[in-house]
């Protein structure tokens, strides 16, 4: 005789065939007594879930508009409002003295007329000599006169058409700069946003997904994995320069490596400008790219310690593009989101 009894599903914590109820997130089954820790435990977890966001919460309500980097963008905008602020005061302090000097000329000029004519009448009546022709060459005269000073020259402001201001105009926007190509012992990770160092100590080469031509830009690096050699170079090469894994001799890079050393032309200076390699593991640096100015600066926020390079445009033409160096397995360096 065939038995119809079906066999009962085992509990997934003890084990025992006892399970009635089945949890509709994990989909596991549950006697009554783990069923209710299983629910217990369920709720301790949105317990730390809850704790985790109210901490975020409070950190970034004391963060926003609070931070260093923050305010150091603002100071930024502060002080290229003063710098613009000045240039304008300067432009039109020269304009204001021009049309002084141009008034300067024409009341001189008009004096040396009026003194003539005066000089040019006391001789002839001192002498007794003039006549109808002299009396009527000087009446024109004084008419002309007259016109000059009661019509003074009309002054035209000229406004320059140039598409190039002496202002430069300021955007703020998100940097949607990453890590691009990759050769040698590196791969990346993150979406483009993680360089890491694998496989055995040698030099390997990242660049930049973006290149820059005109303008201004600010990247920003943390070094998340540093070994105890800190040995990595941030700066820039040519983008039309083929990639190299010892592309730091190449002669259209420019920037900064540890220990102290700088690239110019792909020639190592050390402490050139007095650079001083501070960087530590999880400090942020940030490479300032001024191809307006033709100029790069690195600068470590936790430091505040900043340098500049001059960019030769022969040796590295326009257009630009981040150029990262690696030697040891396991550094790890990450791109900040501006």
């Amino acid at each position: 005789m065939t038995s119809t009894i079906q066999p009962k599903t085992p509990c997934t914590t003890c084990g025992k065939p006892s399970a009635l109820f089945m949890c509709r997130g994990c989909e596991k089954d549950f006697c009554m007594r783990h069923a209710n820790e299983h629910r217990q435990d369920l709720g301790k977890q949105l317990d730390e879930l809850t704790l985790d966001y109210d901490q975020l919460r409070e950190k970034f309500n004391e963060e926003t508009g609070q931070s260093r980097y923050y305010i150091q963008m603002k100071e930024k905008i502060e002080e290229w409002e003063r710098e613009s602020i000045e240039k304008i005061y300067q432009v039109a302090n020269d304009a204001r003295k021009n049309l002084e000097n141009m008034i300067e000329k024409h009341s001189t000029k008009l004096i040396e007329c009026l003194t003539k004519v005066a000089c040019q009448i006391n001789e002839a009546r001192k002498e007794d000599e003039f006549f109808e022709t002299d009396i009527n060459e000087w009446i024109n005269q004084l008419n002309k006169l007259k016109n000059d000073i009661y019509q003074p020259p009309t002054f035209d402001i000229q406004y320059s058409d140039n598409n190039i201001s002496f202002i430069s105009k300021i955007n703020i926007g998100i940097c949607d700069e990453g890590f691009g190509r990759i050769l040698g012992n590196v791969q990346l990770e993150d979406n483009g946003q993680v360089a890491i160092h694998v496989g055995s100590d040698d030099y390997s080469t990242v660049r930049g997904k973006n290149h820059y031509s005109y303008g201004k830009h600010r990247l920003r690096f943390k070094i998340e994995e540093y070994c105890s050699s800190k040995w990595i170079f941030i700066g820039i090469i040519s983008k039309d320069i083929p990639m190299e894994q010892l592309s730091i001799k190449s002669r259209s890079l420019y920037g900064w490596a540890g220990p102290n050393q700088v690239y110019i032309n792909g020639r190592f200076h050390a402490s050139f400008n007095q650079y001083i390699s501070d960087a530590q593991q999880d400090d942020i640096l940030e490479l300032f790219i001024n191809c307006d100015a033709q100029k790069i600066s690195l600068t470590n926020e936790r430091t505040q310690s900043s340098y500049e390079l001059d960019i030769d445009l022969k040796q590295c033409p326009f257009p630009w593009q981040l150029n990262i160096n690696m030697y040891f397995r396991g550094d790890r360096i990450r791109f900040l989101s501006n």
